[in-house]
């Protein structure tokens, strides 16, 4: 089913990642690199910050259904519970 946001078509049946572009803004950082290139310093800015050129946004951004995962999405691997219940339904 193509995603109503940006007309993309869903990932198709090879697991590969892909963007859903439906991302939500979580937080803004102010980050500085050494001469190695290394993060030097960071912080957070706050709502009223400015943005700069040093400026990184940190999006958190749903999975879009993929026929990989039947139409679904990948699990989350790091949840207690969702574990459980995938392991619940799937042992019959």
């Amino acid at each position: 089913m193509p995603n109503p946001r940006n007309n993309r078509r869903p990932q198709g049946a090879n697991g590969k990642a892909c963007r859903s572009e439906l991302g939500s803004l979580v937080a803004r950082y102010d980050v500085s690199f050494d001469d190695e290139g290394l993060i030097k310093s960071s912080r957070r800015l706050a709502e009223n910050d400015p943005a700069t050129f040093n400026t990184w946004f940190a999006y958190v951004e749903p999975n879009p259904p993929s026929e990989w995962f039947n139409g679904q999405t990948y699990v989350d691997t790091l949840n207690p519970n969702a574990i459980k219940r995938f392991n619940r339904d799937n042992s019959r």
